[in-house]
């Protein structure tokens, strides 16, 4: 988990940077304790809900097969979505923030 945060962070950091904004306001192991406290406060939450079906899944493993996870994810919302569709719109370049 701390290797997904750890690219997260560095993601919203370029974000951040291409924005203009300052990222220097708070430190790195803080922010890191702020998300991963605030992803607890999440994953608690949803717990309690009833009415909530969650899907948690891995998106680094899902970049590697994603013909592994969309049939699981069409099954998840229905069974009414394109999987092939889905396969194709998967863009690896786009994970720019690797650790």
């Amino acid at each position: 988990m701390q290797r997904n945060i750890d690219e997260i962070l560095a993601s919203q950091k370029q974000m951040l940077i291409r924005s203009g904004k300052p990222t220097d306001q708070v430190s790195d192991d803080q922010l890191a304790e702020m998300y991963q406290k605030h992803l607890q406060n999440v994953f608690t939450w949803v717990k309690q809900q009833p009415n909530f079906s969650v899907m948690y899944l891995d998106y680094n493993a899902i970049l590697a097969d994603p013909s592994q996870f969309t049939e699981q994810i069409n099954h998840f919302l229905g069974d009414a979505l394109d999987v092939q569709k889905m396969n194709a719109v998967v863009d690896r370049s786009l994970y720019r923030q690797r650790m």
